[in-house]
């Protein structure tokens, strides 16, 4: 810190009050010439504010905005968890409005839809899912269709990637922020892999990953895409075949 101020902190205190006056009178010229004073507004500052937006409404329980080029840009892509459902979004700053909607990679609206109705239009999209016989135990409710919605969307994007899963093997950790367990799924190519781990709906990601190579356990710190789970479950496999230790 400059001397110019002052050795101490009270000594940098009083210059402060000295200068204070200064300042402001410098603000008040700036007000008087331009009319307003002009305060920089960062890109941090924008998505701050618009993560505020979508924070006002209490169904959202997670959002993520993507980096922007510019503090001035009007579109922003936006991902977050609503009232159980992932979404992904271009949000109108301006108008203050979603467009192309995503959820569970569809398409739900191509129209501009307001945030606080971003709810309604999910649950009347996945409606259907209500129809469907959820057990004796289990009560048709909202939350419940948008759990079974996730839980069959998981387990069909999983098997995509060649693992043996069904619905059944797909549970909710937590709600709120979209996270489910996959428990115990083998290769399709080989019931030698086994795999546990979550999954987390917002941006599709592997964490906390536990592998069974031949009934051997493998522990996998970090995230990973289904892409990278499904190599690493090959390559794990390849060195096992090998007879490489771990």
């Amino acid at each position: 810190i400059s001397k110019t101020y002052g050795l101490t902190h009270q000594d940098r205190y009083e210059t402060y009050l000295e200068e204070k006056d200064k300042i402001w009178d410098f603000i008040n010229i700036q007000e008087e010439v331009l009319g307003e004073v002009v305060v920089e507004v960062t890109v941090e500052d924008v998505m701050a504010q618009v993560e505020a937006v979508f924070l006002e409404n209490e169904e959202v329980s997670e959002v993520k905005v993507d980096e922007l080029a510019s503090s001035d840009e009007r579109y922003v892509v936006v991902r977050g968890v609503i009232g159980g459902y992932p979404f992904d979004a271009v949000y109108d700053r301006d108008k203050e409005l979603l467009s192309e909607v995503y959820t569970y990679n569809e398409l739900v609206s191509d129209r501009a839809v307001k945030i606080n109705n971003l709810l309604d239009l999910l649950q009347e999209r996945f409606a259907d899912l209500a129809e469907v016989d959820l057990g004796d135990d289990e009560e048709i409710t909202v939350e419940s269709v948008a759990k079974r919605a996730a839980r069959l969307y998981i387990a069909e994007l999983i098997a995509g990637y060649g693992f043996d899963i069904i619905m059944e093997d797909v549970s909710v950790v937590d709600e709120l922020n979209a996270i489910y367990r996959i428990e115990e799924v083998s290769k399709q190519d080989s019931s030698d892999i086994v795999a546990t781990f979550d999954f987390v709906m917002n941006g599709e990601k592997v964490i906390n990953l536990y592998l069974e190579v031949n009934g051997e356990p493998v522990v996998l710190d970090g995230e990973y895409t289904l892409e990278e789970l499904s190599s690493l479950a090959s390559a794990e496999e390849d060195f096992s075949g090998a007879g490489v230790l771990r």
